[in-house]
């Protein structure tokens, strides 16, 4: 049975998440331990080393990201809960961590907990990935060195943004053209990738394509033009984003 742990300021959350846990997923789940503070909730990983954390992002004694940083190994998965869009959301769609909107939607939490608990079925958790990324990337807010989590079939990769020279869609998935000739197939749309990097010197220029402005060596005029990407690619730009893209590139 797989071990869970809460984490949240407010009682009355807490016990409507273990109620919802224990009715629909009380043969496969049981919740070990429930913790108001962030001190509680150390002494009971250590107790207890539970496999999944349900995680409040802000509480009055710290932030779910200062219990995070004060765990040594991440060897377990983590829902995050929320009361409200923040920054703080945005750094776990980047890196692509399971997260639930307060007040607590079943249908969230029920895609949150099966996609955990098939990880658990065919992974051995040594350390779990996401959540060292998203610490580092909080820790370079505003850097290209920020790593995005790229989620594919199979896999997902994590690549800094100054590794990635374009993005293309196409009927089945988005094309994710890297450095050094790596092509990755990702099951994000273009509208997901797009609002991820954005505010990165990325910027989408026709329906199908987001490119990277630090990996534009030239443009090709026309009613929209063209792009020349650092590998050598040309990428059409849509007459109504023309003026955005030369803005985009005078900055350079």
């Amino acid at each position: 049975m797989i071990k869970a742990l809460i984490l949240d300021d407010e009682v009355n959350c807490i016990d409507t998440l273990s109620l919802i846990l224990e009715r629909k997923f009380g043969t496969e789940i049981r919740v070990v331990a429930k913790c108001t503070s962030i001190p509680q909730a150390m002494e009971c990983m250590e107790l207890y080393n539970p496999q999944v954390v349900f995680l409040d992002v802000e509480m009055p004694s710290g932030t779910g990201f200062d219990f995070l940083l004060n765990i040594g190994k991440h060897n377990f998965h983590v829902v995050f809960i929320t009361a409200h869009e923040s920054y703080a959301l945005k750094a776990i769609k980047f890196n692509a961590i399971d997260y639930i909107l307060k007040p607590i939607n079943l249908n969230e939490l029920e895609a949150a907990v099966k996609k955990i608990m098939q990880k658990l079925r065919t992974e051995s958790i040594i350390n779990v990935p996401e959540i060292g990324n998203l610490l580092d990337n909080l820790r370079n807010i505003k850097s290209d060195s920020k790593k995005v989590a790229i989620t594919g079939a199979k896999q997902t990769i994590f690549a800094e943004i100054r590794e990635i020279i374009r993005c293309e869609y196409d009927d089945t998935s988005t094309a994710v053209y890297l450095t050094d000739n790596r092509i990755f197939h990702s099951s994000k749309t273009l509208k997901d990738l797009d609002e991820m990097l954005s505010e990165y010197n990325c910027m989408r220029v026709n329906v199908s394509a987001i490119i990277n402005i630090s990996h534009v060596k030239a443009y090709i005029n026309g009613t929209g033009g063209y792009a020349v990407m650092s590998d050598g690619s040309k990428v059409e730009i849509s007459r109504r984003r023309k003026a955005d893209f030369l803005e985009s590139t005078s900055k350079m």
